[in-house]
């Protein structure tokens, strides 16, 4: 397993191509309040469609069905705002969202719940 402390462990080496929103009568850029965002089945962190606070311009540009590696496949959840793109992207023990789980009321908090469960079964053992 890579070790985070050594410099020449490898790193995520995974490339994330940012699009701006798209502006339009109904679609204020930025974004800011609430959306809903859709899981994959296959997400171990959102394990329902909920509204999610969002403060953003851009978002990632990905597609459903991206192969991962060895750490596991790439699943995703999805919003809509002007265009659909990804709102969470898991890899293995990697997260990240693009919209505020802290701000996100008992979605975000459930979201939070799940990534320490992750991170508690996949700890060592205390000596």
């Amino acid at each position: 397993m890579p070790d985070p402390l050594n410099p020449q462990t490898v790193g995520v080496k995974y490339r994330l191509d940012g699009r701006r929103l798209p502006a339009g009568p109904t679609v204020k850029v930025p974004q800011i309040g609430w959306n809903v965002v859709v899981p994959e089945p296959t997400s171990r962190l959102l394990d329902e469609t909920g509204r999610y606070y969002f403060v953003h311009s851009y978002y990632p540009e990905m597609s459903a069905g991206q192969a991962g590696d060895e750490r596991g496949p790439l699943a995703f959840a999805w919003c809509d705002y002007g265009v659909r793109f990804p709102a969470a992207m898991e890899w293995g023990l990697i997260a990240a969202t693009q919209f505020h789980p802290e701000k996100s009321q008992r979605w975000g908090i459930r979201l939070l719940e799940n990534f320490a469960a992750l991170v508690r079964d996949r700890a060592p053992a205390r000596a």
